[in-house]
């Protein structure tokens, strides 16, 4: 089953999301995803029933596969996680469009 990354993320508490290093604290923008929570995201997943979680723009997408797709980056557009040299591509630029958990505009 796929699921909406905003709706799953807002589906566990945070407190989880953090114990299981799903999400990072960032300072005074919340919480953010980054290329070291991939993995544990997609042990979430898995735990879950999930087989993959798009966003509603539909233009970013992980599998517990391994594979993932994010338009964002200026490389790597899409492909297998484990072929990266920077799992942060996965999430580049989209924190502020599938992360509930963040707050880009706190000051």
């Amino acid at each position: 089953m796929e699921r909406d990354v905003c709706e799953f993320l807002m589906d566990v508490s945070i407190d989880e999301l953090v114990s299981r290093e799903v999400v990072s604290p960032y300072g005074r923008y919340g919480y953010v995803l980054q290329g070291r929570n991939v993995a544990a995201l997609v042990r979430l997943m898995r735990d879950r029933g999930v087989t993959g979680l798009t966003s509603a723009e539909g233009n970013w997408r992980l599998g517990t596969d391994g594979t993932f797709s994010n338009p964002r980056p200026r490389e790597f557009k899409s492909g297998a996680v484990g072929r990266l040299e920077h799992t942060g591509n996965v999430f580049r630029d989209q924190n502020v469009h599938i992360n509930p958990h963040y707050d880009g505009n706190a000051r």
